[in-house]
């Protein structure tokens, strides 16, 4: 279904895994997967990032996260996320989604 995908493995059971992935329809030239400093071995909370080029030949930058349950944690996290987005190219889109774990919706205030 997807040919190109980003996948970041952040924690691993007996039963199996689960992480955070990037889908594309468009090759994916570039990905990687960083644990945010505040994150255990055992629930490890990451952001995957993946750089694709549609035809149009601009670059995209497409973050999926998965940050902490704790609003210190999350703003940790974020702070992280938003360090390494400045260090992309100034003017290249950049998409990030994910879950936030924002159940109070007070993210966009701090």
């Amino acid at each position: 279904m997807w040919s190109d995908y980003a996948y970041g493995r952040n924690a691993v059971y007996p039963e199996g895994h689960h992480g955070n992935a990037v889908l594309s329809r468009f090759p994916i030239e570039y990905y990687e997967n960083r644990i945010f400093q505040s994150a255990t071995a055992r629930n490890a909370v990451c952001f995957t990032a993946a750089s694709c080029r549609p035809e149009s030949g601009v670059t995209i930058h497409v973050i999926c996260v998965h940050l902490g349950l704790r609003a210190d944690q999350r703003q940790a996290q974020l702070t992280m996320l938003a360090e390494w987005v400045n260090t992309l190219p100034a003017g290249e889109p950049v998409v990030v989604a994910g879950d936030f774990n924002d159940w109070r919706q007070q993210a966009n205030q701090r």
